[in-house]
């Protein structure tokens, strides 16, 4: 993700203090830890959104003479109005070609920007908008808001260079590979949900369509734990910039895709940290996605 310079990039957790927060969680035992890079969707959409700018008297009484009597003609318009024909019909056409207008059957109805400008008293236009949007690599969700507030998202070039830098150290990372491809419908689903707020889209935001896809990918930490008296049940928790504390978001993902625990559990022998760092970690190549 390209961060602007007014927005701070949250930095990433370090291992031994996520270790140390497992080791202190009651009835639970760390047993590995993974560096790993999170596939995801990489997605630009555009849309339309409105733009206020100044109301002109007629428009706003013509607008609003439609949403609050329901006239729907221009002759009714004007005589309700007090105002010559001639000028209701060049403002009605004006609001037409603006696309604030729609006439069906010779009878004007409002536009859902107009409903809006009317509603709130201030004149709002189509504005073409574009907007960035992330969504996992395996079934195409969206991510909520917090991975858009300064974290880091990776482009595969980066992540090449992430890898590689980190190779030869105390914690390495690998990539987690999906062979799941991009939902085409994930972005008309998104747009129809009643929280798509949640999810970074903006509730004024219509017309929403995509322009490009690209892979990506988000650092994370996950740890392998078992709990107590249930040894041969594995879990793994997740730990990001995006949360302070287990990424809840991506943990569920991980504990609920067979493609993302099984590449984890069938590496070598499973080794117990005795202490907090990576270097018990035994993997030898990147992990398949499934």
């Amino acid at each position: 993700m390209s961060v602007a310079n007014s927005v701070v990039v949250r930095s990433f957790p370090a291992p031994e203090p996520i270790v140390e927060q497992v080791l202190a969680l009651p009835d639970w035992t760390p047993v590995r830890l993974f560096g790993i890079l999170f596939p995801l969707w990489d997605v630009d959409v555009v849309g339309v959104r409105g733009e206020e700018q100044p109301y002109p008297f007629f428009e706003k009484i013509i607008e609003r003479g439609i949403a609050q009597t329901g006239l729907v003609s221009g002759a009714m318009l004007a005589d309700f109005l007090g105002l010559e024909p001639d000028l209701v019909e060049r403002v009605l056409v004006s609001l037409e070609e603006a696309d604030r207008l729609v006439r069906i059957d010779g009878q004007f109805h409002l536009a859902p920007l107009a409903v809006k400008s009317v509603q709130e008293g201030k004149k709002y236009v189509p504005t073409r908008t574009h907007l960035k949007l992330y969504f996992e690599g395996f079934y195409s969700k969206p991510l909520p808001n917090i991975y858009y507030d300064g974290v880091q998202i990776l482009s595969e070039r980066e992540a090449e260079d992430f890898v590689s830098e980190r190779r030869g150290t105390d914690c390495p990372f690998y990539r987690l590979y999906s062979f799941q491809r991009w939902t085409p419908l994930a972005i008309k689903e998104l747009t129809l949900r009643e929280d798509r707020t949640d999810y970074h889209v903006p509730a004024d935001m219509e017309q929403i369509a995509l322009l490009r896809v690209t892979p990506a990918y988000l650092p994370l930490y996950i740890v392998e734990a078992r709990k107590h008296l249930v040894e041969n049940t594995p879990y793994y928790m997740v730990f990001s910039a995006a949360q302070d504390g287990r990424d809840t978001f991506l943990e569920n993902l991980v504990n609920s895709y067979a493609e993302i625990a099984l590449p984890l559990s069938g590496q070598e022998p499973h080794v117990v940290l005795s202490y907090p760092s990576c270097r018990d970690v035994r993997l030898k190549n990147d992990l398949p996605g499934g």
